[in-house]
């Protein structure tokens, strides 16, 4: 997703399902230790030395995401990244979130349709 106009920013969802008959997607309690692994990797870089993990839940939606601040962010970088990995039953949702200054509804917009979201088989 992308915006129409005015700044830009960055909205990437990937989905993840088992690649062979009998296998599961990473549960839950996996999803929180790959999100919080990812968070200290990103910490090296952002100005916050410690992400917390926040809790993403909706109806069917479970996972777990991240908020950091580009300590150095390149010209015509995105400064802030949002990220994390929400679990819906069958699949699961990696996804990205990058922003600049002004763009706070794009991250709450972003997260609530993530939150939201459904799995239909």
């Amino acid at each position: 997703m992308g915006q129409a106009a005015g700044a830009p920013f960055s909205v990437l969802v990937t989905v993840v399902w088992a690649l062979q008959s009998g296998t599961q997607v990473p549960n839950v309690a996996d999803i929180r230790r790959e999100v919080s692994s990812a968070s200290v990797d990103a910490a090296q870089h952002s100005v916050e030395r410690v992400l917390p993990l926040w809790e993403l839940r909706g109806s069917q939606a479970v996972g777990y995401y991240f908020a950091a601040t580009d300590r150095h962010p390149s010209p015509g970088d995105f400064k802030y990244l949002t990220q994390g990995i929400v679990h819906l039953g069958a699949i699961n949702l990696a996804f990205t979130i990058l922003t600049n200054d002004g763009q706070d509804s794009v991250v709450a917009e972003a997260l609530e349709m993530l939150r939201t979201a459904v799995h239909r088989q």
